[in-house]
């Protein structure tokens, strides 16, 4: 279940409050922002977020290890024209790591090596570009973004991630709107820290990146104690490589909040010093989706058939996504 309540003019101040909460087997999540969207007369916006987040790994079936998350953090977001906007943040992050009852040999040895408590201070940078005539269902524009995070001195872990994701839409013929999707990202840790923590790593699979597959279940996997490498769960990899083609039309019946769509998803995770990029790891999948602006939310359902699977992939041909994440 989650749920969220804004107001954009809380108590006449002008300023966007939010309560939002998240809770489910495997995440739990708290989370209070406040945002004056005009802290300067020439739209400069600046913001103050306090979050808390549990999540067993466990549960999502990557990896037996949970992590418990406190973040205090500012942010400003500058517009540079009509369509892009720059943002960037600082924040204070404190993070427990918790080894569960059968961690995998790749989970004991980060433990020996780092510890299971790390205080970080952080900073990210993000440019978006938005030129799509309008965010739901859109029929024609780009929305473009790149995105960077890291570490800063007197943290006790270090390291950083940048990602670029690209999505076009073009119209066809009639109400017909193709759209060309694609994601890369890539992260490392660097100084006296060993490797990207595993809960910064990227997954594919599932409603939202691959589908036809499992939520999380695609890339490398660890090793449990004792027995063969890439045989546990899901590792995820320090760098994704993601594309979608998708071809939309409304749907007959009610075309202004339905969608009917044909799909062709493909991609995986990689992590660099266990093979890094191999093609002959690219899963791809196609099929149908529907998308509906209900009365309560939006709702996306597909039913995919996957590709070049192994035995190790999971395999989850129906899926769907109901409501809004934030």
């Amino acid at each position: 279940l989650n749920a969220s309540v804004n107001q954009s003019n809380f108590l006449g101040s002008g300023k966007r409050v939010s309560l939002a909460f998240n809770t489910s087997s495997a995440n739990q999540r708290y989370e209070i922002s406040q945002t004056n969207p005009y802290y300067t007369v020439d739209g400069i916006s600046r913001g103050f977020t306090l979050l808390y987040r549990s999540t067993d790994f466990d549960e999502l079936d990557s990896g037996d290890y949970a992590t418990n998350d406190a973040i205090a953090g500012v942010n400003y977001g500058i517009p540079l024209s009509e369509f892009n906007k720059f943002n960037f943040g600082l924040q204070v992050h404190h993070i427990d790591f918790q080894i569960g009852g059968s961690p995998s040999e790749e989970i004991i040895e980060w433990v020996d090596a780092e510890g299971d408590s790390y205080l970080n201070f952080e900073a990210t940078l993000n440019w978006t570009h938005d030129s799509r005539d309008t965010a739901i269902f859109p029929t024609k524009g780009t929305l473009q973004r790149l995105s960077g995070e890291a570490t800063l001195p007197g943290s006790e872990l270090t390291y950083y991630k940048v990602s670029y994701s690209h999505r076009n839409f073009i119209p066809v013929f009639g109400d017909t709107v193709l759209s060309l999707k694609g994601e890369v990202g890539y992260g490392d840790s660097f100084g006296d820290t060993s490797a990207l923590p595993f809960w910064e790593n990227y997954f594919a699979g599932g409603p939202v990146s691959l589908r036809g597959f499992k939520t999380y279940s695609l890339g490398p996997r660890d090793t449990p104690v004792g027995g063969t490498p890439d045989t546990g769960d899901p590792l995820g990899g320090n760098m994704k490589l993601l594309g979608s083609v998708e071809l939309f039309h409304p749907a007959p019946f009610y075309p202004d909040t339905m969608r009917l769509s044909v799909f062709a998803d493909g991609g995986s995770v990689f992590h660099t010093e266990r093979g890094g990029y191999d093609s002959d790891e690219l899963r791809y999948s196609a099929g149908v989706g529907l998308s509906w602006l209900s009365p309560v939310g939006a709702l996306k359902v597909s039913y995919a058939t996957p590709f070049r699977a192994d035995k190790f992939d999971e395999e989850d041909r129906f899926q769907f996504t109901f409501g809004t994440n934030f």
